[in-house]
């Protein structure tokens, strides 16, 4: 963990609380020391910018990696539904393949 990109985008969230990219860049790195301190900010970014899609996948992910998988399932979903809506089919079908290897 980079204890100094931390305290940037730690820095960057608070010079501009309506960005979402630095606290997504800050629960990127929060994954590296541990997933389970990066969840919060995941669900944050899930909570307080759910239009935001790169976070759907990632947290899904984390939510997987650490034997949450119907928390992951939910999260998926959601994002199928967004990225059909905003019409990103790239990352509608991303999401949708590891929505489908749940159920296998």
């Amino acid at each position: 963990m980079n204890n100094e990109r931390i305290k940037k985008l730690k820095e960057l969230i608070e010079d501009d609380p309506s960005d979402p990219f630095p606290l997504y860049g800050l629960a990127m790195e929060l994954v590296k020391e541990s997933p389970e301190r990066a969840i919060p900010t995941f669900e944050r970014l899930l909570n307080n910018f759910p239009d935001y899609l790169p976070t759907y996948y990632q947290a899904a992910l984390i939510l997987l990696e650490i034997g949450h998988t119907e928390k992951a399932k939910i999260v998926l979903e959601n994002g199928v539904k967004l990225a059909e809506k905003a019409r990103e089919l790239k990352t509608k079908n991303e999401l949708q393949m590891q929505l489908n290897n749940l159920d296998d």
